[in-house]
């Protein structure tokens, strides 16, 4: 199954709104009293019943806004495999579920189901303004991958059908609204306040609690609020900001805290040490049942920063492990890397880094190589198609839906007179730009890694020195001086 077009209309010649209504009367098969429809029941939508309520309703919205001019609508095309078998109602079905997934309440639309060929397909029309927000709607490059394709392949799971896939990615000019939500970050407030419980249940008086709260490696600083109120800020191990009490919430101002401290139940049951078991480390352990010495130093610091609660407070650097807290998403993905990879110690990991230095430098000579094919008149359109490219995908929300539609009509424009291969060969130097990145990325881990083992000798090395120092002569002195008597 594919969404086979993704396209807009234009203002019209002599009606600005004509396209956006012949659209409307052809979904809907106005001209043929809806067979294709099965008279309408194979149609709906959010804007009306028959077309020309649709169309009035779309219409009104843009009076609304004041913005009749510039893009009309949009129409995406669904279409269903002849071998998928699917019926009018399960494609009536991926429509509307689509369309309120998708669409929402934010945009007019229509769809309707036409049954008039071999393989079942489906029409989606849609206003080119919001009937909330008054914004028009924008695609810009990406968006398919992030925000609407994951969006098709829920549908399509749960009427169990195949992922639906974009035939074209150079078509397609549509706005994709989303809400981000930002996952798998550690959060620094939670983490302060579960510090400071902990450590209010193991005091007895606030100078107290200040000592342990330093132990976990937080610099504390004092300060004076309007009306000689007091207050504390904690820097957390790691962080670059501090946090000031009064943004940690309810019971953990400098007031609160001591009132905590001085009041009768103050236990704090702290959890039992979890063991690591390999269906855990799953994930990660798939090319070896054993570990080396290197890997493990990895697989510990995860742990740690995992179930840092968890952790007995003096068998720990509190300090790093709060540090490690705060990154825990990229000592993820270097364990995740050097499992992938087969790295089982420092050397395998500095010769992954020359075969990467070579791969980076050959992908720059292929770069180079297609960058020098484009000369002249081809190469300052391709020069204003890569800008307008860039400056689409930058574009803000806030910015002028004139100025974003004007740019996307230049760009159909230039796509239509550049030569194929030409665009073909702007692609390869997205492709090539991507392929770089990666190694790129490759590349950064892979410096984070070395910079920590160095990190890691060097702490060795002055640990040795402090025991010399401490205990007085090495084994090897006592040894030598044995032989010599």
């Amino acid at each position: 199954m594919a969404i086979t077009r993704m396209g807009h209309m234009k203002e019209g010649k002599q009606n600005l709104s004509s396209h956006l209504k012949n659209s409307i009367d052809y979904i809907l098969d106005v001209k043929n009293a809806g067979e294709k429809t099965n008279h309408g029941l194979l149609v709906g939508g959010n804007a009306g019943v028959d077309a020309g309520e649709i169309y009035k309703t779309m219409m009104t919205t843009k009076e609304d806004f004041g913005k009749l001019d510039g893009r009309q609508g949009y129409h995406y095309v669904i279409s269903f495999s002849p071998d998928e078998k699917v019926d009018e109602g399960k494609a009536y079905d991926v429509l509307k579920d689509f369309c309120e997934k998708y669409l929402d309440e934010g945009y007019d639309y229509v769809f309707a189901v036409h049954n008039d060929q071999e393989h079942m397909h489906g029409h989606i029309v849609f206003n080119s303004v919001g009937r909330v927000s008054g914004y028009k709607y924008r695609y810009q490059k990406g968006d398919w991958e992030k925000h609407i394709q994951p969006i098709t392949d829920e549908i399509c799971k749960k009427h169990g059908l195949r992922e639906l896939t974009y035939e074209d990615k150079r078509v397609g000019k549509s706005y994709a609204e989303h809400a981000a939500n930002k996952g798998g970050k550690s959060n620094g407030k939670k983490i302060i306040q579960g510090d400071i419980d902990y450590a209010i249940s193991k005091t007895n008086s606030y100078e107290e609690f200040l000592r342990v709260m330093q132990s976990f490696g937080y610099k504390i600083k004092q300060g004076m609020r309007k009306q000689n109120i007091p207050y504390l800020t904690f820097l957390m191990p790691g962080s670059k900001n501090g946090r000031r009490d009064y943004n940690l919430g309810n019971g953990y101002s400098v007031s609160d805290i001591q009132r905590r401290i001085l009041a009768k139940d103050k236990r704090y049951v702290y959890p039992k040490v979890p063991r690591i078991k390999k269906k855990r480390m799953k994930n990660f352990m798939k090319t070896s049942d054993t570990l080396t010495r290197f890997q493990v130093c990895r697989v510990r610091k995860l742990h740690q920063a995992n179930w840092y609660r968890s952790l007995h407070p003096y068998k720990v650097n509190q300090s790093q492990v709060r540090k490690n807290v705060l990154r825990i998403e990229k000592i993820r993905e270097e364990c995740r890397y050097i499992f992938k990879h087969k790295i089982h110690n420092a050397d395998e990991l500095a010769q992954r880094k020359r075969e990467l230095l070579i791969q980076e430098r050959l992908l720059k000579g292929e770069r180079n190589t297609i960058y020098a094919n484009t000369v002249g008149e081809d190469e300052r359109l391709v020069k204003e198609y890569k800008y307008i490219e860039k400056k689409l995908g930058n574009f803000a929300e806030h910015e002028s839906d004139d100025t974003f539609e004007f740019l996307q009509d230049r760009m159909e424009e230039l796509e239509e007179r550049l030569p194929e291969a030409l665009l073909s060969m702007e692609r390869d130097k997205c492709s090539m730009r991507e392929e770089i990145a990666s190694v790129r990325k490759e590349l950064q881990i892979m410096n984070r890694l070395l910079r920590e083992e160095k990190e890691l000798k060097i702490t060795k090395l002055s640990t040795s020195k402090q025991k010399e120092k401490t205990y007085g002569r090495t084994n090897q002195e006592r040894s030598k001086q044995r032989r010599s008597k």
